[in-house]
């Protein structure tokens, strides 16, 4: 009876055992795969004074289009809107880990919000790191050289001539291959104008910026790529360049000539013209896919083009 209830309690445990190391490597798992650092367990360790999360959902893709640059030294990232530092702690802590990359950040600062950024920056210990300015972005943006920083969000103020301001004057000052963020593309959108949102002016820098830049995302957030400044007369079509001074398309990848008739250059300058605002793909109207050299242009060059959706 003894070796039997032994043998039992034997069991017991074992399976407890397992239990509890399944519980505790799911948990492990978990947190792996929601995207580096769990911001609410760091939170906990460090017990920063944050009063709202707009970021933790973000993580995902910040993850994804930063890898890159992560422990890379002498990474240098631009955030214009601190606000308590969630953003920036974080990219402290999963992005910018060599000791020579740094922060710089640009808020107004309201009193209660700046004493609660600068105690969150003293429990980080990444005060060597960090240069805090205080003032308006439009101001402080011109101090800075050009080519300064590898990666830059822009989450300042949110109404549409402040948002295109900022990536206006932080244009110049990011480097070529580096990344620009903006944030709140889609805030408000079924609430307010469209001046008073970030939308109308991410659209209206990527329309104007477009042979500049690639779009690498676009959600809640837009991310972009710089590319090297080109004429404003090329224009960049997936893998190919055209230059409309010349009317000649080229390979991009080693700027090898397309023959083109004259007819298929005419089916060029028009897919071109028809780009819609704030976009970087192009897509064709019915005209265009309706007419058989243009599809048989589009299959040769392997382009990617999609009908234009006609809304209602």
């Amino acid at each position: 009876m003894y070796r039997l209830n032994s043998k039992r309690l034997k069991v017991k445990i074992f399976f407890s055992f397992l239990l509890i190391f399944s519980f505790v490597s799911f948990q492990k798992l978990a947190s792996r795969n929601h995207g580096g650092i769990s911001l609410q367990e760091n939170d906990h360790a460090k017990k920063y004074q944050f009063t709202s999360d707009w970021f933790s959902s973000k993580i995902p893709i910040w993850e994804k289009v930063l890898k890159s640059f992560k422990g890379k030294p002498n990474i240098h990232y631009l955030e214009i809107g601190l606000f308590e530092g969630r953003s920036a702690f974080w990219m402290l802590e999963n992005i910018l880990t060599h000791s020579t990359s740094r922060l710089t950040g640009i808020d107004i600062f309201p009193k209660h919000i700046e004493e609660r950024f600068y105690t969150n920056l003293k429990i980080s210990g990444f005060e060597h790191k960090v240069t805090a300015i205080k003032g308006t972005s439009q101001k402080e943006l011109k101090r800075f050289s050009e080519n300064s920083f590898d990666i830059i969000y822009i989450d300042g103020g949110h109404t549409a001539d402040n948002v295109l301001a900022d990536a206006v004057l932080s244009w110049p000052l990011l480097k070529e291959d580096g990344i620009l963020i903006f944030d709140d593309y889609l805030w408000k959108r079924n609430e307010y104008p469209p001046q008073m949102r970030p939308q109308m002016a991410i659209d209206t820098f990527v329309t104007v910026y477009i042979n500049q830049l690639e779009i690498i995302h676009q959600s809640s957030q837009v991310v972009l790529k710089k590319r090297k400044k080109s004429a404003g007369h090329f224009f960049h079509i997936q893998q190919y360049v055209y230059d409309w001074l010349q009317k000649k398309l080229y390979l991009a990848e080693n700027m090898e000539p397309i023959k083109l008739s004259e007819a298929e250059t005419r089916l060029i300058e028009k897919l071109i013209k028809s780009r819609a605002f704030g976009k970087t793909k192009y897509s064709a109207d019915n005209e265009l896919f309706n007419n058989q050299l243009f599809i048989n242009l589009k299959n040769r060059l392997k382009l990617d083009i999609k009908r234009k959706k006609i809304v209602r």
